[in-house]
């Protein structure tokens, strides 16, 4: 189970989001919903989540570091190729509260 901030969600269908101990955090982690099997509102940002999940650290080719950034992601540090090296949870559950 992770705590934090939404900092970043997908503004397309609510599939993703970032997750930081505050909003002006220099890092985050991605939050990926277990493949579409649920959804976030589109207007989460700023929200506290208390997430539970799987840690794992995976590749994203060049055209899903596109396709996220289209949907309002965004990568700090890209490979040559455009690819990028992410922490990410996969979520099973979360819980939205709004920040006070």
């Amino acid at each position: 189970v992770v705590s934090g901030v939404i900092v970043r969600s997908c503004q397309k269908q609510g599939c993703w989001a970032e997750l930081a101990p505050s909003m002006d955090s220099k890092s985050s982690i991605r939050i990926d919903f277990n493949k579409h099997e649920f959804f976030i509102p589109l207007k989460s940002q700023g929200f506290k989540a208390k997430v539970e999940g799987v840690f794992s650290v995976k590749r994203l080719s060049k055209e899903e570091v596109d396709h996220y950034v289209e949907e309002g992601a965004s990568f700090e540090n890209l490979n040559d190729d455009g690819s990028a090296n992410v922490i990410s949870f996969l979520a099973s559950g979360i819980v939205l509260t709004k920040a006070e």
